[in-house]
This record gives C-alpha cells, structure tokens and sequence, in this order.
C-alpha cells in the first residue's frame, strides 16, 4: 500500500513536529498537507479542507489517574470534514461528511504478549472482529468488498502488519440505514505499538467519498530503524 520512496522519506522526517506540513510545496498549493508524529515515526496525508482536533488530553478528563492497564492511548486526533466540524460527529452513525480519528496505543509487556490482529481490530470496530463474527452476529454487519477482497492485508518495514477493511453498520435508531466504518490497524510488537486509522460517515457518504478516503488510507505510513 505505501511505496518505498514513502518509507525513504520518513526517514529524514526526525526533526518534524505534529501536523505540519513536510516541505513548502505541500504546503503550497496542494489540496492535502501531511500530519507528522516523528516521536511515534508515522505519517500520513488529510485533505486541507479537514478541521484538526487534539483528543489526547481529553481522554481521561474529570476523572482522578488510573493505575496503568496496559493499553494507554498516547496520541490520539479527529479530522472533520464538515462546514460545521463538531466533537458529536466522532461515533456518530449519521454525519455527512466523513470524520477520521487517528490514535497511537502504547503496550505494556504482558498485553503486548497477546496482542493479535483480530484484538486491534476489535479496538477499531468497538468490541468486534468482523472477520471472526458468526453470521448475523452482530446483526447486519457487512464486511465492504475492497479490491476484491474483504480485508487488505499490510506489511510495513520491521515487523509492523496490520490490515485495512470497511464494515457497513446498521444505524442505532434505524436498521435499514447504515453507516461504513474504514479502519487502517496496525500492530508493532517489536516496539509494542497499536496504530489506528479510522474514517466513518453515512454510507451514502462513504459512497460518495471514497476516493478521498482511499487516499488518506494510503498515504498511512509507519516507520521504524
């Protein structure tokens, strides 16, 4: 899925801070601008027109520290492409434009341990592993034909695998309608690192978007030396 210039180009990335734009040509004229985590050694591409919110610190607000469970969320960020972007839109079954949430889990030794692909999976899809769900279980789920398989399967440099699939899920308040949910996960076991890359809307919406939503989903690219 990423190209091996791609790969190269991380490389020289180290000094880059989060959400700025790699070099004053995609800053310039271009429609998308690159988001970079050089502490996490990922980047990937968001079309500029995509309004950036930082959810890390908001994760555990208005409740005293836990003691560490072994699966932290330490980089975590929405992307909303509506006139109007909202924190509601994030879950949402029924927005219009596509949202996107991108977030990097640190493990600790005994979870990285038994961690496996169909877990992180879990994580993206809320509770389940589409590809392991019996029929009908949970009720309407459709796994989205891509490329004329269900589940792309990634291989990144070191050690980090991962796949990438869309899920047509049946909208809490109405079963005949539903929302796609997009999800890039990736595991780093070497490094005991979760990354998800997570794009819902409407399906009509999904439909609609898809181009735009490949793209972000292709230009994902994690990096380890």
């Amino acid at each position: 899925m990423v190209g091996t210039t791609k790969r190269q180009r991380v490389n020289v990335l180290g000094g880059l801070a989060v959400a700025t734009c790699l070099t004053l040509a995609a800053c310039g004229g271009s429609d998308s601008r690159y988001v970079v985590n050089s502490q996490e050694n990922l980047f990937f591409k968001i079309p500029r027109g995509w309004t950036e919110t930082k959810l890390t610190d908001t994760d555990k607000d208005g409740r005293p520290a836990s003691i560490p469970e072994g699966f932290v969320r330490v980089w975590h960020y929405a992307y909303d492409a509506a006139a109007d972007p909202s924190g509601e839109h994030l879950g949402s079954d029924e927005t219009t434009d596509p949202v996107s949430d991108v977030a990097v889990w640190a493990l600790s030794d005994a979870k990285n341990d038994l961690m496996s692909q169909s877990q992180v999976r879990s994580v993206a899809f809320g509770g389940f592993d589409p590809l392991l769900q019996d029929a009908g279980s949970p009720p309407k789920w459709e796994v989205v034909n891509m490329n004329g398989k269900a589940d792309v399967r990634l291989n990144f440099p070191k050690g980090v695998t991962g796949t990438r699939m869309a899920v047509n899920v049946p909208n809490t308040d109405d079963a005949t309608k539903f929302h796609t949910i997009d999800a890039t996960t990736l595991l780093d076991p070497l490094n005991k690192r979760v990354y998800i890359l997570r794009t819902s809307c409407a399906s009509q919406c999904y439909l609609d978007n898809r181009k735009v939503i490949d793209a972000v989903a292709e230009s994902w690219t994690v990096n380890r030396t």
